[in-house]
Order: structure tokens, then sequence, then C-alpha cells
């Protein structure tokens, strides 16, 4: 099975392009969704409690806040490596496992959805890479809606991201967002049927 990492800045349209490829047939990994579920893992919660503090939970259900740990855990340069020390070992582990559980299903070609990709050297889990780009006018459209409780999250992301120029420098595969949904559906297809020629090989 071919597993195919896709980035992007944030409003540039990744999750849409994911959501395309699964149209096409492709399996979908989502990093976001895998670091929700080790943030329940019990030996993470405690790891982060002691690093951070238990001002990071919910007071209700002594979980982690995802809002609370973003507030803290993005404050300087030396909480967010504390913070990948404790996850990304977990993250990874659940990227493996989730690409195992699509090869057996059936899928031939998957994909993972992962904002950081590249800066966080998750693409050493994919054998190729691709970036979706989108004009700033776009972007700036897009980015520009109520705020809600991820904003920490967010904004703490936008501050840790390549620039698009660097993630498209370093991608394998470009899809430009920029114009019509019928133009990144028609880019997707084609891709997705040149990727596909390759997957006997995986």
């Amino acid at each position: 099975m071919l597993k195919i990492g896709i980035t992007g800045v944030i409003g540039a349209g990744k999750t849409n392009v994911c959501r395309l490829f699964a149209n096409y047939g492709a399996g979908v990994v989502d990093a976001d969704n895998l670091a929700h579920h080790v943030l329940r893992n019990p030996q993470v919660v405690l790891s982060l409690t002691e690093a951070f503090g238990a001002k990071i939970l919910d007071v209700g259900t002594n979980q982690i806040d995802r809002q609370k740990l973003a507030l803290h855990a993005f404050a300087t340069p030396e909480a967010v490596s504390l913070l990948e020390q404790v996850t990304h070992p977990e993250i990874a582990n659940q990227v493996v496992l989730a690409f195992a559980q699509l090869q057996l299903s059936g899928f031939r070609l998957s994909v993972f959805d992962a904002p950081l990709l590249f800066e966080t050297s998750a693409d050493c889990l994919v054998e190729t890479t691709v970036c979706v780009v989108c004009d700033a006018e776009v972007i700036a459209k897009r980015s520009a809606r109520p705020a809600d409780r991820r904003l920490a999250m967010i904004e703490q992301r936008r501050k840790r991201q390549f620039t698009q120029a660097e993630k498209q420098t370093r991608a394998d595969h470009i899809i430009d967002n920029s114009g019509s949904e019928a133009s990144t559906s028609q880019q997707v297809k084609q891709l997705f049927d040149r990727l596909m020629t390759t997957t006997h090989r995986h």
C-alpha cells in the first residue's frame, strides 16, 4: 500500500483534498484525530501533567484539555520540545497502526492528513508527499472565521508551521486549491490515478 503525506498551511484546503482522495478510494489517516486519541492515553496524561501541571486538565473529567495544553505547551521552545518528547513517539506508533489496518482492509493507497508533516519530521512515515497550496487572498478569507475554542491551538500551530513556499519546496507533488472545487478535484483525480499505477511496488 502506498502511503502519502498531505500537508499545507492553515486555510489552504488540505482537509478538503484528503476528502477528495477518499472519494476516489483512498484510505485516510488523520493526524489530529490520532493526537486527540493519544492525549487520552493514561500514561501520556500522567507524563504531560507531570510536565505542565494539573492546570492542563479539565476539572470535570480530569482529562487533558487540548486548549489549555496548547496555551502552556506552546509557550516556549523548551515547552514544545517537552510536549513532542511525550507525544510524538506514541502518535507515530498510532500512524503506523492506522496504516496497517487500512492495508488489511484492502486499500492500495492511503493519505496521511498532517498539518505539520515536515515540521515534525512525520514525512518519514510516508513514501511520498503532497503540499496543498492556495493564493494568499483565498487563505485569508478562509481563515477569517469566528473564533472558537480551538483558536489558541490554531494560532500556535500557525506560528510553528513552515511557510507555504518552504512546504512546497519539500513536497513531491503540488495540488493548487486556489480555484474551483472542480479544478481541485480534477488535480486530485489525476494525481490519484498516477500514484495508483505505482502501488504494485508497495
